[in-house]
């Protein structure tokens, strides 16, 4: 067939799909109908002949859609042309978006047509239109009321999902609170030996510079009981300037006990949760000093070199000291196992020299853009599949019950809440570098 004859098929298919779903009336098309007209609808009753009674069907279809014209969109299936070109079969699906008050529906018409030529035009001999994705109702000419039914379904079961899901999330956060407040109790309890082991220091000169004074009070009663002639006034002022002395290193190491409990406190409960300026470089030797004595009162103890390369103009940093103190007890823990790993595994020693000696380093420094933090040690490294998981909530190398996994996770969201972030260097056999890097201004709180 000539390609002129096949355009002007095209042509008259598209002029009659346009007036029958999308805009002007049948009669447009009219003249492209065989009067012997056979068309079988998108409803069961819908079988009708001739003209008048397209006419009656498209009226119906588009009463019962209502609101605008639907979109259209023309997907070609199959078309034969046959019959020395004066006959054509044409089929093709017929994508339609409908609209109305109570939503959009899309469904997919199936549409069979049949052409004959009459050296002329093209007439339409037969029509079959059906929908293939939807079941329709005798009465009906479109699957609209079943969209909304099935819609109503949906509606209905996404709200109960979603009520569902709420409560899923409900007790994942509750869980998720529970776990975090165990690790911080974890935490804590692994610090209790090394904050005993401290408080005991100062509590010691506390007792000791008490007992003495007691011992200076007593003496220079006994001076004052003497006549006035007897009495030296020079050595009672030397006994009260001791006792002065006393009093002011009990007083300095008394404020030294309470700031370790008041550091023990802000651990385990939290404080203000707001950034305030904090010395970094005390905190770092606070804290660093501590999770080595929890580590020392453990079961499995080792000599670890703490090596504190401090930024002595470092000067105050905004911290949310209680948060970013689990920072520092996290990753030092997390170096110790790891040095305890390289010197035995189960008992058994490895192949480290006879010689290695476990070494903590910790780094302040900073430079034109950030305030950096790095704690290195000279453990086994981590391993090269484990690399991309180690800061994943509840991965964990360690056995059974030792590790809940959720240390490293802790530390790298406590660093992202401060605005920084956490880099890992590693390189197996010669240890591990957790690098923090903050921003030297910090805006948030």
């Amino acid at each position: 067939m000539c390609s002129e004859k096949e355009n002007q098929l095209e042509l008259t298919l598209d002029s009659f799909i346009k007036a029958t779903f999308v805009i002007g009336t049948i009669s447009s098309v009219e003249e492209f109908m065989d009067k012997d007209l056979m068309v079988y609808g998108t409803a069961p009753d819908e079988k009708v002949f001739g003209k008048d009674g397209f006419k009656w069907m498209v009226e119906r279809q588009r009463q019962e859609l209502k609101g605008p014209s639907p979109e259209v969109k023309r997907q070609p299936v199959l078309r034969k042309i046959f019959g020395q070109g004066n006959s054509a079969f044409n089929v093709e699906e017929v994508i339609m978006k409908v609209k109305d008050e109570d939503g959009t529906y899309i469904f997919t018409l199936r549409m069979t047509t049949v052409f004959e030529y009459d050296g002329k035009k093209w007439r339409i001999l037969h029509i079959h239109g059906s929908t293939i994705d939807t079941n329709i109702q005798k009465g009906s000419a479109w699957p609209i009321e079943e969209f909304k039914r099935k819609n109503a379904e949906l509606q209905l079961l996404v709200k109960e999902k979603t009520a569902d899901l709420e409560q899923s999330l409900i007790d994942l956060k509750a869980m998720q609170n529970q776990l975090i407040q165990q690790e911080k109790l974890a935490s804590l309890g692994q610090l209790t030996a090394g904050i005993a082991h401290e408080i005991k220091n100062p509590l010691n000169f506390v007792t000791n510079f008490s007992e003495v004074n007691i011992e200076l009070l007593q003496e220079i009663k006994e001076l004052r009981a003497r006549n006035k002639d007897e009495r030296d006034e020079q050595l009672e002022g030397e006994i009260l300037k001791d006792i002065e002395q006393n009093l002011m290193k009990i007083n300095q190491h008394g404020t030294r006990a309470d700031g370790i409990v008041k550091s023990m406190l802000q651990h385990s409960r939290g404080g203000s949760g707001k950034m305030e300026p904090t010395d970094l470089n005390a905190l770092v030797r606070d804290y660093v000093n501590l999770a080595y004595h929890g580590m020392r009162a453990g079961k499995k103890v080792i000599d670890v070199t703490i090596d504190l390369q401090l930024d002595h103009k470092m000067g105050k940093v905004p911290l949310i000291e209680e948060d970013f103190s689990r920072v520092i007890v996290n990753i030092c823990n997390n170096a110790f196992d790891a040095m305890k790993e390289k010197i035995s595994s189960g008992g058994k020693p490895t192949s480290v020299c006879s010689d290695y000696a476990p070494i903590l380093t910790v780094r302040t420094l900073k430079n034109k853009k950030n305030i950096i933090l790095e704690i290195e040690d000279n453990g086994p490294g981590i391993l090269e599949e484990n690399r991309d998981n180690i800061l994943q909530p509840f991965f964990t190398t360690k056995k059974g019950t030792e590790g809940t996994g959720l240390g490293l996770s802790i530390t790298n969201n406590i660093v992202k809440a401060h605005g920084g972030d956490l880099k890992i260097n590693t390189h197996l056999g010669k240890g591990s570098r957790f690098i923090i890097l903050l921003p030297m201004k910090s805006s948030k709180n």
